[in-house]
């Protein structure tokens, strides 16, 4: 399959946010000597707005990388699926009655009825889902997406857990 592996798209996000210190770094550096950054955007700040850009640029960072993590995390799910739909339960019971258009809630809520012992983590990953349909429509509705904070090592986390039980499960 063409999935990304989550543990390639965490290494990409962490080598975006080094490669994003460094250039903070240099940008402080030229502020300070009196010389100007190679990038347009950053001419003619101050300290303090350089601080600030960097911040809404590793916060975007943040959020590309929680929305992949995401979106592959669903994919992993919509995969497993498919796969499960030929073995007897409620996977094949959903596929059955809405063949491989089932929504991602229905498939979640099928691995709470043939795992109830994983409720907190489905439960942990529907709510974050709020955030990545936030964050893939656009951001232009306001969301109270429960969490003050959903980091890349938590949504990394629950993929992990996930992607874990898919493989003990098959």
């Amino acid at each position: 399959s063409n999935i990304i592996p989550l543990e390639k798209i965490r290494e990409i996000s962490r080598v975006q946010l080094y490669a994003l210190e460094l250039l903070e770094i240099e940008t402080l550096a030229r502020l300070n000597s009196g010389t100007t950054s190679p990038h347009p955007e950053l001419i003619g700040l101050l300290a303090n707005e350089v601080y600030s850009k960097f911040r809404e640029y590793r916060e975007e960072i943040g959020y590309h990388t929680v929305l992949v993590l995401l979106t592959t995390i669903e994919a992993l799910i919509k995969v497993d699926f498919l796969e499960k739909r030929r073995k007897k339960g409620p996977f094949r019971t959903l596929y059955s009655s809405r063949g491989d258009r089932v929504p991602l809630e229905e498939i979640l809520s099928a691995w709470i009825l043939s795992r109830p012992v994983e409720k907190q983590l489905f439960s942990q990953y529907k709510d974050a889902v709020r955030l990545r349909n936030w964050l893939a429509h656009g951001r232009y509705f306001d969301q109270n997406l429960g969490r003050n904070e959903y980091s890349i090592d938590y949504i990394y986390d629950i993929g992990m857990r996930i992607q874990l039980l898919i493989r003990l499960s098959l």
